[in-house]
């Protein structure tokens, strides 16, 4: 068996690096070519080129090659040159306006530009943005000696690179070591111009890959993109993160023209239902994973309280076991047999020896009769007689037992 040690994974993983970085220069030489950009725009855009064209691509209009002007202040976040300040709404709005007016005449929300008129308004953004990076890095450099790892660290936060996890904290740790270039124990002007510069575009790439890779897993990946900027338009104060009513409405607009009123108002997509889960799982705070994760566990309730009254069941009773069925943590739409049972045991201890109950809104109903000594062998030949010798249960399966136990 072929084993690699840590010197030949060191330089494997090395060479993928070496080839990542050459595609990244050919696509940016590519760019510059395309656009015929001078050098100075090529200078200001050196680390930041390739990913801006990723971003037009993403919110490129169907069948052109254009994005709307609405989006280029979603662009811009995403790209970190938006500065995090009170009263930001109304900066980013007349900001993004005044860029409009000064780089290119006449346009408004609905317009939209192409790529080159797209780099000539966010470079205004770029600019200031690095001025502002400049005036931290005075503020904190006041001996000019150059940023100790605890100032380094202050000076990042005030550029809004924070760490979000513990692992990120250890990994900018070692990144502003790893940037201190000459080995002098602190980071000098320019070693903190490229820190930051490669910090924001590392941690940003990293998280959006995690809730890419997320929403693939969640049936979302077409939707990725169109939730992405919903979410950083309506997250004004630009915390990462959206309070409980404002997602509730989220949730409606997303899925207004799909179901009828009263299923938006009273069903699985409901402002309840939203709130239940989040309540379930201890959300109080929505982050764009939280949001990924509260629209899958919408559909997946949907789709399953759809199966429940396709199968007859009234739409309380459905509503109670596609709440059962959430509450059992499904894993890729299943559960395995143990749970099940265990399950099954725990809610039949719960209820007493008259039967398993099921609650729905209109008050408890039994799911099925049986006397304690009989319990057991009545239920291990349900599960026998639904599931043979299958080790994992669906949704499906599990309606069909819950449904013979009643």
């Amino acid at each position: 068996r072929d084993v690699f040690d840590f010197e030949q994974f060191r330089r494997v993983f090395r060479r993928l690096q070496e080839r990542t970085e050459c595609n990244r220069m050919e696509r940016f030489d590519e760019i510059v070519d395309t656009h015929e950009l001078d050098e100075s725009m090529q200078e200001l855009w050196e680390h930041g080129l390739v990913e801006l064209r990723d971003l037009f691509d993403a919110y490129t209009e169907a069948g052109t090659s254009t994005v709307k002007v609405s989006h280029l202040a979603t662009i811009a976040r995403e790209l970190g040159h938006l500065p995090k300040r009170s009263g930001n709404e109304r900066m980013l709005n007349d900001y993004i306006k005044e860029l409009r007016q000064d780089a290119i005449a006449g346009l408004d929300e609905d317009s939209a530009v192409d790529f080159r008129s797209m780099l000539q308004i966010l470079s205004r953004l770029r600019r200031l943005e690095e001025s502002r990076i400049q005036e931290i890095y005075d503020k904190y450099d006041q001996d000019c000696v150059g940023l100790t790892l605890e100032l380094c660290l202050k000076a990042l936060e005030e550029c809004d690179i924070v760490a979000q996890v513990k692992d990120e904290a250890k990994e900018l740790e070692a990144l502003i070591e790893e940037f201190d270039e000459d080995g002098s124990g602190e980071v000098d002007q320019q070693e903190f111009f490229h820190l930051t510069s490669f910090v924001r575009r590392h941690l940003h790439k990293k998280r959006l890959e995690a809730a890419r890779k997320m929403a693939n897993d969640y049936g979302l990946k077409e939707d990725f993109h169109m939730l992405r900027a919903l979410f950083l338009e309506r997250d004004d104060a630009q915390n990462a993160w959206l309070p409980p009513d404002q997602v509730r409405g989220l949730v409606m607009e997303l899925r207004h023209g799909q179901f009828s009123e009263d299923e938006l108002r009273h069903g699985a997509w409901s402002p309840q239902e939203v709130k239940v889960i989040m309540e379930e799982n201890h959300i109080e705070k929505v982050d764009f994973s939280a949001l990924l994760f509260i629209l899958k566990e919408l559909d997946e309730f949907k789709a399953n309280a759809e199966l429940c009254q396709n199968s007859g069941i009234q739409q309380d009773s459905a509503a109670a076991f596609c709440r059962i069925w959430r509450a059992l943590n499904p894993q890729h739409g299943t559960i395995s047999r143990d749970r099940l049972e265990k399950f099954l045991v725990q809610r039949r201890q719960e209820s007493g020896a008259g039967g398993v109950e099921c609650v729905g809104s209109h008050g408890s109903k039994k799911l099925y009769q049986t006397t304690k000594t009989d319990m057991g062998a009545a239920r291990k030949d349900m599960l026998e007689m639904v599931l043979g010798n299958d080790t994992k249960v669906e949704f499906k399966r599990f309606l069909g037992i819950m449904r013979g136990a009643w």
